[in-house]
């Protein structure tokens, strides 16, 4: 994997990490609907007794949860995948159209330094690094990671990435990292190799959806047929005068959501006027 990755601490330092670093395809686990949540989180017992018990359910070993949550897409058995995707949306979770949550987290010398946040959903998020190694901002603007997200732009051949905000002003970003380029585009190959690699046990857990292969890599968001979309796509939000975008969602259709489009855009446009409001509020 790449090296050169630059680190910024709590203090604004900044730190040459001359050592691997990646973007790993995550799976984000089930809240609520596998074991109850603890009842305080701060308690370091209730927390490693839901943890644990998170896993059990799932068919997962407790040394592959990475976080507050996530899974490395490659881990799961098919037998994990028919837990999670029962345990996240009934039994029809197994016949339509799949949507994963999760995202790309960033790990440095395997140590997670960033994580995908509430409402990201793998596809998307692979698609949203793909469009930033593509053609990064030369102004602050939304990497959607789910909320808190992250604001992102060119620092000379490097992209810069703020720490996770819920903010849309400009002005104090404090930046997490600096990655080249160059070194971002193959991180985001490697990362699609990762995903590929879930294929056969997830395709195996989806055996009664008329197109399990497909499916499989549709979730992933590996290259593939694309899935109709039931209402056409997301409106584009934009949020000026700070010229960041606030991406649609290429026709988000989850058949097992009642309301396949809301979630995504619910969640981003909600992001977007509690960061008004907030500014608002401060001015």
């Amino acid at each position: 994997m790449p090296s050169g990755i630059r680190l910024f601490d709590r203090h604004g330092g900044c730190h040459d990490c001359l050592v691997s670093w990646a973007l790993v395809p995550l799976v984000e686990l089930p809240f609520f609907e596998i074991v109850p949540y603890p009842e305080d989180w701060n308690d370091p017992r209730q927390r490693e007794r839901w943890d644990r018990g998170r896993a059990d359910a799932l068919a997962i070993p407790i040394e592959d949860v990475v976080g507050a949550g996530h899974v490395r897409a490659d881990r799961p058995t098919a037998e994990a995948w028919r837990r999670l995707l029962t345990a996240q949306h009934g039994r029809r979770g197994l016949r339509g159209d799949v949507c994963l949550e999760g995202g790309l987290g960033l790990f440095v010398d395997e140590t997670a330094v960033l994580l995908p946040a509430c409402c990201s959903w793998i596809d998307e998020a692979t698609e949203e690094w793909r469009r930033l190694a593509a053609g990064p901002p030369d102004e602050w603007s939304m990497l959607w990671i789910g909320h808190p997200w992250v604001l992102v732009k060119r620092s000379g051949n490097a992209v810069a990435i703020s720490k996770p905000t819920e903010s849309i002003d400009a002005e104090g970003v404090e930046v997490l990292a600096e990655i080249p380029i160059a070194d971002l585009s193959r991180a985001i190959d490697h990362a699609r190799s990762d995903a590929a690699r879930a294929v056969p046990h997830l395709a195996e857990a989806l055996a009664t959806h008329r197109s399990a292969a497909d499916a499989a890599r549709r979730a992933l968001g590996l290259p593939g047929p694309r899935r109709s979309p039931r209402t056409g796509p997301l409106p584009t939000l934009l949020a000026a005068p700070w010229a960041w975008l606030v991406r649609r969602g290429g026709g988000r259709a989850c058949q097992f959501v009642p309301d396949a489009d809301r979630p995504l855009a619910d969640q981003r446009q909600r992001a977007v006027s509690r960061a008004r409001r907030r500014r608002s509020r401060s001015e």
